[in-house]
């Protein structure tokens, strides 16, 4: 009965979207165009999909060929987030970076040489602002699907292979930022976390993104790979099979905090205890004191994922933290390497 009576409002949120659009596309509404390649990563579900780890990929792929990356994102819930500011590597580590640039956007940046992560809601302005500053030869905008306003030679749009079928319509009564028509302006479809669900639901995902992407869409799988265990000081500390049978706390403060747990289940790490928090939810002492004091209690370790632990180091006793380590492994990654490469080099 309720998905009924949601039904007219997620029909006029996607024809809204749906205008957008078409609005970019025919020029009523203007996209600015600029002389360095732009490689947008998006999707259009809400939670996360694991865009980190796709621009984290990108940047280690683009730094092997030698380019400087310049990253844009929101800084969502950062104080910047309706400002401006820059992570370079004049930036003090002393300070709480997470407090002032947001979560992803500090993690981001330690996996840059040339450290240049923008944060603010006002993307193109920023990028203007900083260009000259950084010289970037790549510029990633990060959560860029539905930020038309920047146009960019690829487009990567990537879905979580988690995701219900049954919510695969726009909210309220789904959960979509937009409709699935607008898979046709993707240039690359990645479907993340394929370890965690059948062969069939990836086929049927699969022949969902054939039917209304366009026709040379790429379109590849990828998987978390697990690649150790890691201190506050990001160091890495144990091998994950040693964790193997012992039961631990989880602290986290992700998207889709089920995700977590279910590796932690295909890694058979007990999750004796959790304490799940909104997604970029800011740690306080406090907090890190009573998941010390619980953990001590039950005799178990404190494992948190890498996004949180950018927060949980900047605050006191973070050394009794341990986060899990993960990166983005695409299938057939030639195919996409060979793409950009095409794309960024001819």
């Amino acid at each position: 009965m309720l998905a009924k009576i949601l039904t007219p409002i997620s029909l006029l949120w996607d024809y809204v979207y749906r205008f957008r659009r078409y609005a970019y596309h025919v020029g009523l509404k203007k996209s600015y165009a600029l002389d360095t390649p732009v490689i947008s990563v998006g999707n259009i579900s809400f939670g996360g999909t694991g865009k980190t780890p796709m621009i984290l990929w990108l940047i280690n792929f683009l730094e092997k060929n030698d380019l400087k990356t310049m990253v844009v994102t929101r800084g969502y819930k950062s104080k910047l987030e309706k400002r401006s500011g820059i992570i370079n590597n004049n930036i003090d580590p002393k300070n709480k970076l997470t407090e002032i640039f947001g979560d992803e956007p500090t993690m981001i940046s330690k996996y840059q040489r040339n450290k240049a992560v923008v944060v603010g809601r006002n993307r193109y302005k920023n990028i203007l602002k900083y260009f000259s500053q950084v010289q970037p030869d790549c510029i990633l905008l990060d959560d860029g699907f539905q930020h038309l306003k920047i146009e960019r030679g690829v487009n990567i749009l990537l879905f979580d292979a988690n995701l219900p079928f049954e919510k695969y319509k726009t909210a309220p009564s789904g959960y979509l930022r937009e409709g699935v028509t607008s898979i046709r302006d993707a240039d690359v479809a990645i479907m993340t976390r394929c370890q965690q669900v059948s062969q069939v639901k990836i086929s049927r995902l699969e022949n969902m993104l054939k039917y209304y992407g366009k026709d040379d869409l790429i379109l590849l799988r990828s998987t978390i790979e697990f690649v150790g265990i890691f201190d506050a000081n990001f160091k890495k500390v144990q091998e994950v099979s040693e964790l193997e049978g012992q039961g631990v706390l989880l602290v986290t403060a992700v998207a889709n905090p089920q995700n977590v747990i279910q590796s932690m289940k295909d890694l058979k790490i007990k999750v004796e205890e959790s304490k799940i928090m909104s997604d970029h939810y800011k740690f306080t002492q406090k907090d890190i004191d009573s998941y010390i004091e619980i953990a001590k209690e039950k005799s178990l370790e404190i494992i948190t994922t890498e996004k949180d632990m950018v927060k949980i180091s900047e605050l006191n006793h973070q050394d009794a933290f341990k986060f899990l380590k993960v990166r983005l492994s695409l299938e057939k990654e030639t195919r996409l390497v060979q793409f950009l490469e095409q794309e960024l080099f001819t």
